[in-house]
Formats: structure tokens, sequence, C-alpha cells
């Protein structure tokens, strides 16, 4: 169902909307993995997005939560003339609570300062990305990680192990490997965690159209 926000019509995000959203994200790449078109779709019904493309290229998504009901924006992306962002700061002061933008990259900052300049900005370090690299996380090369070489060494001479593509046939051992994690919180992080496995329950049960990939690991015949 759409809805309104800002005086503009947003429509909830849904799976055949992935398209649409890579074509834009593809002209107009993010640093952030919140802006991956799978993560927006996997996530959608979680973080109840909608979006809306303001002309003439920009990308606007707004987001909500148990914990945070009241939608906000994540960040503009695509083309951000003046007339959007003054459009989005005039509208934003007539909230009757302040405009927040969530997810926002440090190169949105620098290209758009005099639009941040309304803003507070406060880094939020729970939902900071971390990037790895692939090569060093498959080949583990160098000292830096001859810990973990002999873990790995250790752990395969103690059991048996194996490593199958993913498929939708897979589906349930992985909820088995989330359903185990899950177990295991803690209070503290029981709402996120709940989340994250709604999400990869969505990513699972869409493996095909959603074009992804993945890998199985069993440890001793079990999923892990």
């Amino acid at each position: 169902m759409s809805s309104e926000f800002l005086g503009l019509p947003f429509a909830p995000i849904e799976p055949e909307d992935r398209p649409r959203l890579a074509e834009l994200l593809t002209r107009h790449p993010q640093p952030l993995s919140d802006y991956s078109p799978t993560s927006l779709v996997v996530w959608a019904p979680v973080c109840r997005h909608t979006y809306t493309i303001v002309e003439p290229d920009t990308l606007l998504v707004t987001t909500s939560s148990t914990r945070v009901p009241q939608p906000c924006l994540l960040q503009p992306v695509g083309a951000f003339p003046e007339s959007v962002a003054g459009m989005l700061l005039d509208r934003g002061r007539r909230l009757d609570r302040p405009l927040q933008l969530e997810s926002v990259s440090e190169e949105f900052l620098a290209r758009h300062s005099s639009f941040v300049a309304h803003f507070d900005v406060r880094p939020v370090r729970d939902s900071a990305n971390y990037i790895y690299s692939a090569t060093e996380l498959a080949e583990l090369r160098g000292r830096r990680f001859a810990s973990k070489r002999n873990l790995i060494a250790q752990a395969s001479g103690l059991h048996a192990w194996s490593v199958e593509r993913l498929t939708p046939k897979l589906v349930e051992a992985c909820r088995e490997v989330a359903d185990d994690i899950a177990s295991k919180r803690t209070a503290a992080c029981s709402v996120t965690l709940d989340e994250e496995t709604r999400a990869l329950e969505g990513a699972l049960q869409m493996l095909g159209p959603l074009g992804l990939h993945g890998l199985l690991l069993r440890i001793d015949g079990r999923p892990g």
C-alpha cells in the first residue's frame, strides 16, 4: 500500500522493484551496503522500506522499525540538485519532529555540505560497515594470519567437513544454522538478531529471483 511522507508518494519496495533500483544504483553506486538493490528488497519487510524517485533522478527511501516507528529517510541517492535539497528541507521543517536521515556516507557529507549543514551529524558505530579483503580471507597469507591457519588445521584434523553450493533445496539447513545462533542470543541483541533472521529468511526464499549465491558448510555432517 502506498503512503505519503514529506508530501511525496512512497511505494513499498517489492522484489519486482529490484531491476528498477539496480538500474539507478548502478548509475549512482554507493559505498554503503544499505544501498545494494538486493539488500533493500530483503530488508524491506523488516525496515518497512518505501521508495519514490524524484525528478530528475533522485532515489528517496524511507525506513522505520519497531524501535523507531516513525519514518525517516535513508540518504538520498543519485542526482541531488539544490531544488530537491531545498524541497526536503522546507517540507522537513513542517514535520512535528526533526527530519532524520540514516546511513549517510562520508562521500555524501562532503559533496552536499550546504544541505548537511542543516543537520546534527552523529556517527552510529553499531551500524558501521566493515570492509574485508576477499583475497586475504580466501588465502590467509603471511604472518598476520598464522594463528587462523593453525586453527583451521587443528579443526580439519578433529572434524570432517564439506562445502556445498547453496540451492533452494538447502534452505532448511540454513535455517538450522540461523536458529542455532538465535537460540544463543542475549537480551541486548535479541531485537537486531530477530530482524536479521527475518531478513535472512526472505533472502533464502528468493535465492533465484535475487540472483544470490552462497555456500553451505557442514561439520561432521551438520550445517554449521
